[in-house]
Formats: structure tokens, sequence, C-alpha cells
């Protein structure tokens, strides 16, 4: 899934020839409704505006340029007297939409909006740019073993993709680790003083990529401890380790 972001020129111009004017990857980063989150991909873009008219735009005339790139032109047959025109762009054509240094979608550089009359006043308002993008994700991994680093000993929920859709979104999910049979859980690799049972916290600005893994393993152990192929004692009483002394055991 994603959303779009609208950037307004928000002019309004009866200049009798020629109209120009720019918007800066600035404009993107400091506008009030600016809420992508980090590593966003832009996917499409779409101008739009009113115009009206009292001669013919020639064909061409209206341009939006972005270092020299032309993204579309709009001729007289899109262009009509009283009405908006609309079209689309795309926005990997000069790669003039992309990711900067932090992860955030801007301009490449700037968004020239040029208008040329041959005749008469035209007449336009509410231009806008508007892209569209795909929400950044985190890929949540959970995986078993066993203290050997065998993939085995029991099994984890609650993994899974999650979309961070704003910009310094935090968003949580549970992980369960469940022994299987003849085993018990131990504790969790990054941090074995956690239970079974564990809350992830996702932060927008932990992405490193649109799709940032992270992999959380769960470890196990068997309850029952062996010397060759005999039987000495429980390894694990509970969740609690298990020493051998001597054929006895001592809790730790």
């Amino acid at each position: 899934m994603g959303g779009a972001f609208t950037l307004n020129f928000n002019e309004e111009t009866h200049d009798p020839l020629k109209v120009e004017y720019s918007k800066t990857p600035s404009d993107f980063l400091s506008h009030l409704s600016y809420n992508i989150p980090k590593y966003a991909v832009w996917t499409s873009g779409r101008v739009s505006g009113e115009a009206k008219r009292t001669t013919t735009i020639p064909k061409g005339s209206m341009t939006i340029q972005i270092n020299g790139i032309q993204l579309l032109h709009v001729d007289s047959q899109i262009v009509n007297d009283y009405a908006t025109f609309s079209q689309d762009f795309d926005t990997t054509k000069g790669n003039v939409f992309s990711n900067n240094e932090n992860g955030y979608l801007t301009l490449s550089g700037n968004a020239i909006w040029t208008v040329t009359a041959t005749a008469a006043t035209p007449y336009l308002k509410n231009q806008k740019i508007t892209v569209n993008y795909d929400y950044p994700k985190f890929t949540v991994l959970a995986t078993a073993k066993d203290l050997k680093g065998n993939a085995q000993g029991g099994t984890i929920t609650g993994g899974g993709v999650v979309e961070i859709t704003q910009k310094g979104q935090q968003k949580t999910l549970t992980l369960t680790a469940t022994a299987g049979a003849n085993y018990n859980f131990v504790g969790w690799e990054d941090d074995e003083s956690l239970g079974s049972t564990r809350t992830i916290t996702l932060n927008e600005s932990e992405l490193t990529s649109p799709n940032t893994e992270k992999t959380y393993t769960a470890l196990f152990a068997p309850k029952e401890l062996y010397v060759g192929t005999k039987n000495v004692t429980a390894a694990y009483v509970g969740n609690k380790k298990a020493k051998v002394y001597r054929g006895t055991t001592r809790i730790l």
C-alpha cells in the first residue's frame, strides 16, 4: 500500500506572455503536509490545475521540467476554456524524484513550471504536483534453534510485515516462543533475560531500506541431559538450568 503527497504551487498569474516559477527540494521537506516516512518509494506522479484562456495555448507551451528533464507538456486539446487539466508523468524519468541522504523522498533538483502563450493572457491557478509512493516496511523474521545452533526446539508466532505509513511513526508487535515436545524455552539470542513472549518496537527512524529486515531467534534446550546414551538427570527444571554433581542436580 501507499500514500500521496501534493505540493501546491499556489500561484495565480495574469502575465500575458510567460510564467515561470519553481519548487525546490526544501519546499518538499519543509511543507507542512510532508509526512512521508524514510525509504518510501515514488511510484507515479500527476500534475493538475485550472486554466482558462482567451486564446489557444500552443502545443507544448505548458511544461514541467526538473534539471532540464521535461516531465510533460500540455497541449490545447488538454487545456480547454474554463477547464481543469490533469496529466500523469513518470517519476522515474531522469531520476528527478529520489531519496536524499537521510532516506527521505524529495526532488533531485528544482521543479520548474513554465507556461508560454502567443497572444492573450492565460489564467492559471491551483497548480499542483502530486506524487504517489509505496510505504516502506519492516519484515520481522522469527526463528528457533537449539543450543547447538540447529533449527529445532520450538516455534515462534507473531512475525511478519509491518508497514510504516508516516514520518516518526512507531509500531509494535508481539513474538511468542513455544517449546516443542521434550524441549524447554531458554531465552532469546539477543536477550536471554526476556520471557517467551516479548514485544518488538519498530521505529520509523530505524528504517534502512524500503524493506528493512529484523531477525529474532528463540533458543531451546532438551529437557534431559545425556552422557553418551545414559540419561543422568534433567538439564532443566522448569526454565532453570541444572548442573550434574555425581548424579545429583543443582538448580542455578
